[in-house]
């Protein structure tokens, strides 16, 4: 959940890097400054640059080095209590869920090459959000003129300027669960721009994960990373046999943007027009059906007899 960090991404690489290289990849942001010593634990984050992002109040991305791999456990909180203090206020992103890289691999249709280049990096360039830096006691953590969307725009460009380092072999959104090359994600921000449209493709995942053993002949598609712009994710039940998976994973990229765009306008029971030219039916869920846990919109195709499974409030495969 969002608190003292709002947003959050990385740039995985293939070799550490020192700051000093990527200060002259944030001169457009205006002023870049220092701040800490490198003294603190590196879960935390030591030293570091800020850098404005212009939303009109403390809103600022930090961005740090982290000479090792990304910490995809997330730590113990027996065994290593700092990671898992700091994954658990924020520092790797306010809706980072433990194996998250893995699943963002495991699920990296848009990229397939990734499931073999990730892996390969040694270190990863952070960058967090927050609205508090610089700021008095009385600041609020999430500022009453919030705009999660254009704070998401905001952060993304300081994620490709950064990506222009030669280092960088891959953008992993760790609270989207997404993993791209860059040079595909400015691609993405460039078709929505000139059509109009929010680039949730590269902000969030679809997943695809059959459902044997738990609802024999079903499937789920999901997207992960939606309550990076304080909307619902959207998940999809329906037995492929009689269904196009790409057909489903576009329904859910349209649904996406269309609540980005009017808000939560789609209360349960609601119907749309989808996949196999017949109508889905929503039904909104305080928990999802697979990790990470967070609300969702559950969309099923009307006429079929989903399994009790998929219906119930707590799913088999939540923790």
């Amino acid at each position: 959940m969002k608190g003292f960090f709002t947003q959050g991404g990385v740039l995985l690489l293939s070799h550490s890097v020192s700051l000093s290289e990527l200060e002259p990849l944030l001169h457009s942001f205006g002023e870049v400054r220092r701040t800490g010593d490198g003294s603190g634990h590196w879960a935390m984050g030591g030293e570091s640059l800020v850098v404005s992002l212009g939303l009109g109040n403390n809103g600022a991305a930090v961005i740090d080095v982290v000479s090792q791999p990304w910490p995809d456990s997330m730590g113990d909180p027996k065994k290593d209590g700092m990671l898992f203090a700091s994954w658990s206020m924020g520092h790797f992103g306010p809706l980072t869920w433990p194996n998250g890289l893995e699943r963002a691999i495991g699920h990296a249709w848009a990229w397939p090459e990734g499931r073999d280049i990730a892996p390969e990096h040694t270190a990863f360039i952070r960058v967090k959000v927050s609205h508090v830096f610089g700021g008095g006691p009385k600041t609020l953590v999430i500022p009453e003129n919030y705009e999660p969307l254009e704070e998401l725009q905001q952060t993304t460009k300081v994620l490709l300027s950064l990506a222009s380092h030669p280092a960088v072999i891959a953008w992993f959104n760790p609270n989207g669960e997404l993993l791209l090359p860059p040079s595909q994600v400015a691609e993405i921000i460039q078709w929505s721009e000139a059509h109009e449209v929010n680039p949730v493709d590269a902000w969030t995942n679809v997943r695809m994960l059959k459902l044997d053993g738990i609802a024999d002949g079903w499937m789920l598609m999901d997207t992960v990373g939606m309550s990076q712009v304080d909307a619902t994710d959207m998940e999809a039940f329906f037995p492929p046999a009689h269904f196009d998976p790409s057909e489903v994973a576009g329904f859910l990229r349209n649904s996406s943007n269309y609540i980005l765009t009017n808000g939560p306008v789609i209360k349960d029971k609601d119907t749309m027009d989808s996949p196999g030219e017949q109508r889905w039916q929503a039904c909104s869920y305080a928990e999802s059906f697979h990790v990470p846990p967070r609300p969702t919109l559950r969309w099923f195709p009307e006429g079929t007899a989903p399994p009790d499974v998929l219906l119930k409030a707590k799913s088999p495969l939540m923790p």
